[in-house]
């Protein structure tokens, strides 16, 4: 009797086809009900800009810092709004490292405390420089300056880490103090009614300092992002060395007063917390992006702008900028 003939070949295609390992290609696979291929050159895109989509984000929020910082100089010392405003930065910054559980690596920091401090000394001399220097000069004569800031960031960033500084950076820089320039009206260039006016020499002085503290902050916070301590750490000590430099401030120059207007306490408090969220996505920004393109973004006519209709808005000062103090 013959052997029935068995078809071995459609079982074997079966388990083939219907197989449980068997997977869509991987470019077409769609994990979560996601189209990777799709999706795919939009999160690149988007990966390529984000250092840039954070410095955005960072503007708008210290835009608001800028003008509460306005709100409290208008009845309070400088240095003492500057004491007030750092406390509440640091208080941020300090709770953010707790939550975040970043305050557990602080050991990271011995390796990098020299570039700690540098950027906490330079940061906190920059911000009570142009603080003082609105008192001396002209708001917009001092934003003009102060705007100049990326030319020290990219020059840094070229010497110190090896960043490359193109020509098109160097007209990018000059368009912004352009823009600026023509937003705050600085009055040495555009006097008003009352004539030229010429603006003190120490205002200047303390302005172009601040520009530089500034930017060697920025390129230390590069550094200190090379050796994995986070913005939150950061952040915090710039806000503890701004404290101790105004607090002492205040006292040598006795300048405290009773703080008795609540709204100006919640403008200065408001204005610590939205700074120190700036300054954490810029710092974050800075270890995606060129030094030279982040001081930019920051420092743009852009940003001016933000900062003038938000004092308008706020503040009810129309073109405040070009107006002196």
């Amino acid at each position: 009797m013959a052997a029935k003939e068995v078809n071995t070949y459609l079982p074997l295609a079966l388990s083939t086809s219907t197989s449980a390992d068997d997977s869509l290609p991987e470019e077409t696979a769609s994990p979560n009900g996601v189209n990777v291929r799709l999706c795919s050159p939009v999160v690149s895109y988007i990966s390529k800009y984000v250092g840039s989509l954070i410095t955005l984000t960072a503007i708008v929020i210290m835009s608001l810092a800028d003008t509460c910082i306005e709100i409290g100089t208008d009845l309070y010392h400088p240095f003492q709004v500057t004491f007030i405003f750092a406390s509440a930065m640091f208080a941020t910054s300090l709770t953010c490292s707790i939550v975040s559980g970043q305050a557990r690596n602080i050991g990271k920091v011995k390796e990098a405390w020299v570039y700690l401090l540098l950027c906490g000394i330079t940061n906190c001399t920059g911000l009570t420089f142009i603080n003082a220097s609105i008192n001396l000069m002209p708001v917009g004569d001092a934003i003009t300056i102060l705007r100049c800031m990326p030319i020290f960031a990219g020059v840094f960033g070229w010497i110190w880490l090896n960043q490359k500084l193109g020509i098109l950076d160097l007209l990018f820089t000059l368009c912004c103090i352009v823009g600026v320039t023509l937003i705050a009206r600085p009055s040495f260039m555009f006097p008003n009614e009352d004539g030229l006016q010429t603006p003190s020499l120490v205002g200047v002085t303390l302005a172009l300092g601040s520009a530089v503290m500034f930017a060697l902050s920025f390129v230390l916070g590069v550094k200190l992002s090379d050796n994995e301590v986070h913005p939150f750490i950061t952040i915090s000590v710039n806000a503890v060395c701004t404290v101790v430099l105004n607090g002492t401030l205040v006292l040598i120059f006795s300048c405290w007063t009773t703080l008795d207007s609540g709204y100006h306490i919640v403008a200065m408090v408001v204005g610590g917390i939205c700074q120190a969220i700036g300054q954490i996505l810029v710092f974050i920004a800075l270890s995606k992006e060129r030094t030279v393109v982040v001081t930019n973004s920051e420092k743009t006519s852009a940003s001016t702008g933000i900062r003038a209709r938000a004092s308008s808005f706020i503040c009810g000062h129309p073109n405040q900028l070009g107006q002196g103090r």
